[in-house]
């Protein structure tokens, strides 16, 4: 369960970092705006 939101998370590789949060944290795809990402879990 999450508790907290970062809204800006700092990555060096975007498709890695994107891969990670979808595939190993389960989070879902909300949107994609070019060098940025939104996901989202748990109601957050």
């Amino acid at each position: 369960m999450l508790t907290e939101i970062y809204s800006k998370l700092p990555m060096r590789d975007k498709v890695l970092t994107k891969a990670i949060y979808l595939n190993k944290l389960d989070f879902i795809e909300f949107g994609d705006y070019g060098d940025d990402f939104i996901v989202r879990k748990d109601n957050v």
